[in-house]
Order: C-alpha cells, then structure tokens, then sequence
C-alpha cells in the first residue's frame, strides 16, 4: 500500500519515545514551577521538597509518540486506555488527594 504510514523499527520507537518523554516532562516541570502545581511536604509523605505533579503527561506523551500510527484495533485500544489511565492521575493531581481512598488505586 503505497503511502500508508510505516511501523517503526525497535530502534526508531524508543529513540521517539525518550524524546517525546523527555521534551513533554521538561515543559511540564518549568510550567508546574512556575503554576505552584506541585504536592506539598506534609505528614505520612515521603518526600521533603516540593513535588510537581503531572509526570505522567511526559510519560503518556512519550508512550504514544513509541507507538507510532494507531491503525490497527488493539493499537487503538491500548492507546485509548492509556490515555484513559492519565486521565485519572491527572484528575488525582488536580484534585490533591480529595478524591477520596477508593480512586487512589485507579490513579
């Protein structure tokens, strides 16, 4: 089929995953830094400093950009529940934990 998107090789996805990860994440850190969009030191945490939240945009961002064209349905599948799984971290991050116990498993 000429013209139809290539599949990546092994090579050229992880190459488009880490940058993806790593350009995604970066803008997320200066842009948390710079919002307050981060988790607070408080008691029952493990960490000292201040935390930014919103990691996993990098991550998903750097997952999809691996998996390159979403032709087929298992492709699409995985990618809508990747996706889906960001959605809830994210909605944890915005929420800071007032979602109560029983989404702190899902995010």
């Amino acid at each position: 089929m000429q013209g139809a998107l290539q599949a990546l090789t092994p090579v050229q996805a992880l190459a488009l995953s880490a940058i993806g990860a790593m350009v995604v994440c970066g803008t997320v850190l200066r842009l948390a830094g710079r919002t307050g969009f981060h988790d607070t030191p408080r008691p029952g945490r493990a960490h000292k400093l201040a935390m930014p939240l919103g990691g996993g945009l990098g991550l998903v961002a750097g997952f999809l950009a691996g998996m390159g064209p979403l032709e087929g349905d298992r492709e699409l599948l995985l990618g809508t529940c990747v996706v889906g799984l960001l959605v809830v971290g994210l909605v944890d991050d915005l929420l800071r934990g007032r979602m109560g116990r029983w989404v702190k498993p899902a995010a």
